[in-house]
């Protein structure tokens, strides 16, 4: 029998232990790996059935499933949105001088709005005969065709993030043979964010006027204001004032965000309609966030200011901490992965038959598929 490092108190004791990191669980294996995130979910299921009887909760409280995200772990920002990262990106060069100024660019809403504009205008009849019906659905197509957007990806399928986080990271057989030798750097590591998204749409629609205190939990409501509030987070208060603000035909938008600034505090947990069978393979869900932390101009001369951009959106951490310090529970955790285990851990998820090409099913899936089978070598015998 294979012996795991964990057990469920040992889960629950990281998961309740205070601190200012995030609970990490180390695993080694696939077995492990498969171990422990079946123990979180246990302890979050445990947890959220304590808050079903607690009257002053609304909404049916659904399928009770973590979300997960698998990346390499020395990247930052990997808890940011795409479009906030390549913006991050664009305006230090532009800090440093690396980087000549763009005039459609003046903001990260120009950014968003070009490629929104572009992707929509071009990508029509590459769609299908079912257009997506609104501006978020746009984004979930575009966020599967690589296109920097305020979402954030999520799965409910724990191997699909475990095959992303390996595929982006695994090192060469070269690589893990230089490893020990010295002066050669380690294989760099990866890790699996889980998440705990009910808990999140309770402290995101908090600010909701004809909700309670304690917020909704259903995360499929399909209430009016919840409606609205989708759509308000793909308009920033600061792209607006009380003069000017958008219009919206169907009346769902609440326009809370005005003066108050924790409408705008969480992202917003979203389970997209299956209106890509891409998306739909991947059992895609989403984080949608705020920009607006993100507004602001740098300049060479600001940047000898010390004036800078965030480096990362902190939403998704503030909402683990703020939820612990009320809850004494941590919702949001990372499984890491080392990265001389990487290469192990792919030639056993190989054989559960989950890869890119197997719940993908296109010639991108297929790419990656064949690159990381000559990552792992040509032969299937190799040890």
């Amino acid at each position: 029998m294979p012996i795991f490092r964990y057990g469920e108190d040992d889960v629950v004791k990281a998961l309740t232990s205070p601190g200012d990191e995030l609970p990490a669980f180390p695993v080694s294996s696939l077995g492990e790996y498969c171990e422990v995130t079946d123990l979180i979910r246990k302890a979050w299921v445990e947890k959220v059935n304590k808050r079903q009887d607690e009257t002053d909760l609304k909404g049916y409280v659904g399928e009770i499933l973590p979300w997960f995200r698998g990346v390499r772990k020395i990247k930052a920002g990997m808890l940011t949105p795409k479009l906030a990262r390549e913006w991050i990106k664009y305006k230090k060069r532009k800090a440093d001088g690396t980087a000549t100024d763009n005039p459609d660019h003046r903001s990260i809403y120009d950014l968003e709005d070009y490629y929104f504009d572009r992707f929509t205008r071009f990508g029509r009849p590459f769609i299908g005969s079912v257009l997506p019906m609104d501006e978020i659905e746009w984004n979930y197509i575009m966020r599967h065709h690589e296109i920097p957007s305020r979402l954030l990806d999520w799965t409910k399928g724990s191997l699909i993030a475990l095959s992303y986080a390996v595929q982006h990271s695994l090192p060469t057989r070269s690589e893990l043979n230089l490893c020990d030798l010295k002066g050669k750097r380690k294989p760099e590591d990866a890790v699996v964010w889980m998440l705990e998204p009910r808990r999140l749409m309770e402290i995101a629609t908090q600010e909701l006027s004809n909700s309670n205190s304690k917020g909704i939990r259903n995360i499929a409501s399909r209430e009016p204001q919840v409606r609205g509030m989708r759509r308000d987070y793909f308009k920033d208060p600061s792209r607006y004032n009380d003069n000017h603000k958008p219009v919206d035909k169907d009346g769902y938008c609440n326009y809370l965000s005005w003066g108050n600034t924790n409408y705008w505090k969480y992202p917003l947990p979203l389970i997209p309609s299956h209106i890509s069978a891409r998306v739909e393979s991947h059992l895609s869900r989403f984080t949608l966030h705020s920009l607006d932390s993100f507004r602001h101009e740098i300049s060479r001369e600001s940047s000898s200011n010390q004036e800078s951009l965030p480096n990362e959106d902190e939403s998704l951490k503030h909402f683990a901490t703020e939820t612990f310090n009320s809850d004494a529970y941590w919702y949001l955790a990372k499984i890491e992965l080392s990265g001389t285990d990487l290469f192990s851990i792919a030639r056993v998820l190989r054989m559960t038959g989950v890869g890119d090409m197997n719940f993908t099913q296109d010639l991108d899936g297929l790419a990656r598929e064949l690159q990381v089978r000559a990552h792992l070598g040509f032969q299937d015998d190799l040890a």
